[in-house]
């Protein structure tokens, strides 16, 4: 498990092209009941997140390459399971725009020099079936965790 993780690392320095963007990252891990024995399967769990199709499909090819070689490496077996994800969100120009005028319209300011993130959102999810913008709210100065998007 624990070379299987480090080998996930490489997939964005390795496999993606660097002026491309992706996250790969393991957030869970569970396996064992006593330390004192190995356990027999362990599991774990994280996330992924690209701009393009085709860097999303180059990392869930990657993911599966390196579960599967790592795995066979120790005589194991993995098994992956992509549930869904692994797109960011990246709004419609036309939807953005439509987003910027009503927010000036409304006499908000607007800003616009915030960089592209690959924070994890189900928002593009929607926007795979209808075009959309995804608008970042501010409330104020930010003080123990009083983001609002």
């Amino acid at each position: 498990m624990s070379h299987l993780i480090v080998a996930l690392q490489t997939i964005v320095a390795r496999n993606v092209d660097p002026l491309d963007s992706a996250v790969v990252s393991v957030g869970m891990v569970h396996g064992g009941q006593a330390p004192n024995q190995i356990p027999s399967s362990v599991t774990i769990d994280g996330t992924f997140r690209t701009y393009r199709p085709a860097v999303r499909d180059r990392v869930i090819g990657s993911l599966k390459r390196i579960a599967n070689s790592t795995a066979e490496a120790f005589e194991m077996r993995a098994e992956i399971e992509i549930i869904t994800g692994g797109r960011a969100t990246a709004n419609t120009e036309l939807e953005e725009e439509i987003s910027v005028a009503a927010a000036k319209q409304a006499g908000l300011t607007v800003r616009r020099d915030v960089p592209p993130s690959t924070a994890s959102e189900d928002f593009c999810h929607f926007m795979a079936d209808r075009p959309g913008a995804y608008v970042w709210i501010g409330n104020g100065p930010v003080t123990d965790g009083g983001e609002l998007h």
